[in-house]
C-alpha cells in the first residue's frame, strides 16, 4: 500500500494504492501513477 498527497491548484487530495510485485516494481508504478495523476489534474 502507498500513500501519496497532492497539491494541485489550490486544491489537495490523498489517493492509497496497491501495487504487486519487488520494492523495485513498487516504486516504478508509484511513480507511473504520480505522472499520470499530475497530468490528468493539471489538463482537467
Amino acid at each position: 500500500m502507498v500513500c501519496f498527497g497532492f497539491y494541485v491548484k489550490d486544491k489537495h487530495f490523498v489517493k492509497t494504492q496497491h501495487f504487486s510485485g519487488d520494492r523495485e516494481t513498487v516504486v516504478a508504478s508509484s511513480v507511473d501513477f504520480v505522472i499520470q495523476t499530475l497530468v490528468d489534474e493539471l489538463s482537467a
